[in-house]
């Protein structure tokens, strides 16, 4: 108690506001990225059950628990330091080793088509989920890739749209602002 009235002194009484504001934009922050990761997965899911009909259709490859596999597939893909190229390429690489070259083929085609869709929708579906700018979602993902890892796919966007939200809430007003000089 005595720690939060020395900030809330030393801040004008700002410090409650800014705490609990931050407490609400990091809950909403959180689920609404949580809920955009899984409309992307989602789309990687369907993308997958049509990649796998589509080759098991045309009787290159016959798969008993189809759709157990691609599930499993599209959850690696969730996480952000797998994919779908975790199972897909060593499945190619597999298909060239024992000479199905239409299987690798197909699981490399498959994974394009899933990386390259996933590359498109993830910063606007990201974004609009976050309220924030696809353009600069992508910009913290690559930053935050850069800078601390795969963790930061994740960390960054996060943080910009908490940053947003702090900035909205006027938190840094006064820190930032030139004051114009009374002549």
């Amino acid at each position: 108690d005595k720690i939060m009235a020395f900030f809330n002194k030393l801040t004008n009484n700002r410090f409650n506001h800014i705490t609990d504001g931050f407490k609400t934009i990091s809950k909403k922050s959180v689920l609404k990225y949580i809920k955009a990761q899984l409309t992307i997965m989602l789309v990687t899911l369907t993308e997958l059950i049509i990649g796998f009909f589509i080759i098991e259709w045309l009787g290159i490859i016959n798969l008993e628990y189809t759709f157990v596999i691609v599930f499993m597939i599209a959850i690696l893909d969730a996480l952000p330091i797998f994919g779908t190229g975790a199972v897909l390429i060593p499945w190619a690489v597999y298909g060239v080793v024992v000479g199905n070259f239409p299987l690798a083929i197909a699981m490399l085609i498959i994974y394009l088509v899933c990386l390259t869709v996933r590359q498109f929708i993830e910063p606007k579906i990201v974004g609009e989920s976050l309220g924030i700018h696809p353009l600069i979602t992508l910009l913290s993902m690559y930053i935050g890739l850069k800078t601390v890892g795969f963790a930061g796919l994740i960390l960054f966007p996060l943080l910009a749209v908490l940053i947003i939200q702090l900035v909205k809430m006027g938190v840094f007003n006064g820190i930032f602002s030139i004051e114009k000089s009374k002549e």
